[in-house]
């Protein structure tokens, strides 16, 4: 590390150095003052081992990643296969997965929950009748003979 000048914090004036290079020195206060060189040096003793620990953990996270990775797919698979029976679900027979929900739901209290069951429910009975009543209102469809002889009738010649 070159040094080019330093300066007292104290006073300002100009700090004379020791010939190691570790300690600086006030002229006036006659404080030491540390230098550090910022270089750090590190001994490692069994490196060869400490490198083979390393390698030996770095495997073992890159496997239990690979498992991770794959325990997630199988969730994922999974949460398909129950998406696809619920789809099923709400397309064939609404009010059943629409009950299962609204039963499951932990925000509501049970009161409210039974009140918007019956509601959904009742909903679906009377949605279920209104179209057998359609079905008996309509008239029976004449067939085309007995119109052509009312038309005849009509203009009784």
């Amino acid at each position: 590390m070159k040094l080019i000048s330093m300066k007292c914090p104290h006073c300002g004036g100009t700090l004379s150095i020791d010939p190691d290079g570790k300690q600086a020195k006030c002229p006036f206060y006659e404080t030491p003052i540390m230098i550090d060189d910022e270089v750090r040096h590190i001994q490692f003793d069994n490196s060869k081992q400490a490198g083979y620990d390393f390698e030996v953990g770095r495997m073992q996270a890159r496997r239990d990643a690979a498992v991770a990775t794959i325990a997630e797919q199988q969730r994922e698979e999974k949460k398909k296969k129950n998406l696809k029976w619920w789809i099923i679900g709400w397309i064939l027979f609404f009010p059943i997965p629409l009950t299962i929900i609204v039963a499951r739901s932990k925000k509501l209290k049970t009161l409210w929950k039974i009140i918007i069951l019956v509601a959904i429910w009742g909903g679906f009975i009377l949605i279920g009748l209104s179209g057998e009543k359609e079905k008996k209102e309509t008239p029976a469809p004449q067939s085309s003979i007995t119109s052509m002889q009312q038309c005849i009738a009509q203009f009784d010649f």
